[in-house]
């Protein structure tokens, strides 16, 4: 009896893996709930001033007090910090690979598309962050601010998550339907456009995927069960962006300034009811 458990294990352990790829359908894929990114920076404010293109522009200069030239436009240190968020909608398309061994899965090649409904638009806001300053057209002075502003609405025209390195994960479940719950090392792509500008920003990061599928020996089905999650993404980042105009409100011209920064890290939260739902075919 006992050599025939052990032969018994033996042929399940030795049971060939089942390689599947997998077509995310956007219909039955994706999240319902609210998400929001913060993109944190480190930098400085100008002024718009340029002696021959712009004379009658905004100049600045750090602190309150001493000299301030004719002609001087001095950097202000400068910290802002973006955030874009909301309720949402989702749709997911893409594709992935799942390979199923005996006791264990292993997924690779996830590669999806969030915005598969198309761009999102999501309310913007900055959170200003500088030492003490003080400017010329107009004459204001800035004590040292922390100064949240809402900017209207931005779009979201890109979302991608892209699987960097397989990841492996215990199977349970019984007969042909699997329950795999794995964290996947990802690196997120996005593009946001605001007033004209395309702001583009990408991080590493890692996304549970939590599902059953049904094999159905050359083919398989995940079965899409919605999933209550919440997932956070935070990763270092060090990507300059473009030049961003803006406008510092005073108590009456707006002092137009430039920002100069570099992107030092991104923090990104999704929660609400995931969806997953993909049909397969053997490889």
């Amino acid at each position: 009896m006992r050599a025939l458990v052990l032969v018994a294990l033996g042929a399940a352990v030795s049971a060939p893996a089942q390689s599947y790829r997998f077509t995310i359908d956007p219909n039955r894929s994706g999240l319902q709930g609210e998400i929001s990114f913060r993109l944190l920076t480190d930098g400085f404010l100008i002024g718009d001033y340029d002696e021959a293109t712009n004379p009658t522009g905004t100049r600045t200069k750090p602190g309150l007090f001493g000299s301030f030239g004719a002609t001087e436009n001095v950097p202000v240190p400068s910290r802002p910090e973006f955030a874009l968020g909301g309720p949402v909608l989702l749709r997911t398309s893409g594709t992935v690979d799942i390979e199923f061994g005996t006791l264990t899965a292993t997924v690779s090649g996830y590669d999806a598309d969030w915005l598969a409904n198309g761009p999102l638009d999501l309310p913007a806001t900055i959170r200003i962050v500088t030492d003490a300053f003080r400017t010329r057209n107009p004459t204001f002075l800035y004590p040292p601010l922390d100064l949240p502003l809402e900017l209207g609405s931005a779009q979201m025209t890109k979302f991608q998550v892209t699987q960097i390195a397989p990841a492996s994960a215990l199977v349970s479940g019984f007969g042909n339907v699997k329950w795999i719950s794995v964290v996947l090392p990802v690196k997120i792509q996005m593009e946001t456009e605001f007033q004209g500008q395309v702001f583009p920003s990408e991080l590493d990061a890692t996304y549970t995927l939590t599902t059953s599928v049904a094999l159905q020996g050359s083919t398989a089905v995940i079965l899409a069960n919605p999933t209550a999650q919440s997932q956070v993404f935070q990763s270092p980042i060090n990507q300059p962006l473009p030049p961003i105009p803006f406008p510092l409100p005073t108590l009456a011209d707006p002092a137009n300034v430039v920002f100069n920064l570099t992107l030092t890290e991104g923090i990104g939260t999704l929660q609400g009811t995931f969806r997953f739902g993909a049909t397969g075919v053997r490889l």
